[in-house]
């Protein structure tokens, strides 16, 4: 018994494992709400999903409707694989998405249809993309200067010459 207390104690002493660990998990996308969200059927209920280390254009801003008919067309009623890295800020799975094992996050991306998020994900594939994007002038990358979407959520808009 004295040989067992330790491992008892230890048992007892380890961290919990969360309540709900994020596994991966595949279904079908039966929407797409916003070029950088997903809705998942998976076990018979609609998950949101966010592309991870993505922000796609804001509704209203240039580029946004684009970039929500881009990831439509690669995806809508397509069964992908969701490879959860984390959960955003409310609290839903953002994760690397795979149709027939290419990335959406990738695609979205290297078509410029997003920004990569550098505060969520530190990935230099994203940052190597998105920089080759620019540099073609791809989707958003065509204006002049494009103004990210954590800048126009807080009001900031392109100057109109008079």
């Amino acid at each position: 018994m004295t040989r067992l207390l330790p491992i008892m104690l230890a048992g007892l002493l380890a961290p919990a494992a969360p309540a709900q660990a994020l596994q991966l998990f595949s279904g079908e996308v039966t929407g797409v709400p916003h070029g950088d969200m997903l809705l998942v059927t998976h076990d018979g209920k609609a998950r949101p999903v966010r592309l991870h280390g993505v922000l796609a254009p804001e509704k209203g801003q240039p580029y946004a409707e684009e970039a929500r008919a881009a990831l439509e067309k690669l995806a809508l009623g397509r069964t992908v694989r969701v490879i959860p890295m984390g959960k955003d800020r409310q609290k839903r799975v953002s994760a690397d998405v795979r149709v027939d094992d290419a990335s959406l996050n990738d695609r979205m991306i290297r078509d410029g249809l997003g920004w990569h998020n550098f505060r969520q994900s530190k990935d230099r594939r994203l940052r190597t993309l998105q920089a080759a994007a620019r540099a073609e002038r791809k989707g958003l990358w065509a204006d002049a200067d494009p103004i990210p979407p954590w800048d126009w959520a807080r009001g900031i808009r392109p100057v109109k010459p008079h």
